[in-house]
């Protein structure tokens, strides 16, 4: 009987393990294909197109891990340290502008390496992409 109990215990458990993992994986925003299947790319001008698309996420990413840093700054400040709190709001902006600025330079890169077909399934991609993640309620 107590095995029996046991048994049905971990078959709830797995159930609802799975059920979390569920949400995860479809709660989250799809990760965007290479930019050479986006714009239907082939050969060298896919691989340039590729190779952008790794470089500016590089740099995106360092710039985004000094944003996070400063962030957990921000939020271990003292309520007393306005000065602080407004120092490190500051630079993350700063940060922010830098973010932006150097992705409308990727995408007037990849404007110029696109053929003008191209473009308008890169124009569809870059709306889609600057439009804030909400996630489904």
């Amino acid at each position: 009987m107590k095995s029996i109990r046991i048994l049905r215990l971990a078959i709830l458990l797995l159930v609802c393990v799975n059920l979390f993992l569920l949400v995860q994986l479809y709660g989250k925003p799809k990760h965007p294909p290479r930019l050479s299947q986006i714009v239907k790319a082939e050969g060298a001008q896919a691989q340039k197109l590729d190779k952008e698309m790794r470089r500016h996420h590089r740099v995106v990413i360092g710039w985004t891990q000094h944003q996070v840093e400063l962030r957990q700054k921000l939020a271990r400040t003292q309520t007393k340290d306005a000065l602080v709190r407004s120092l490190l709001l500051d630079q993350i902006s700063q940060y922010q502008r830098k973010i932006d600025s150097i992705t409308i330079a990727h995408f007037d890169r990849v404007n110029q390496l696109c053929t003008p077909a191209q473009e308008k399934h890169f124009q569809k991609f870059q709306a889609k992409i600057l439009e804030p993640f909400h996630p489904k309620r």
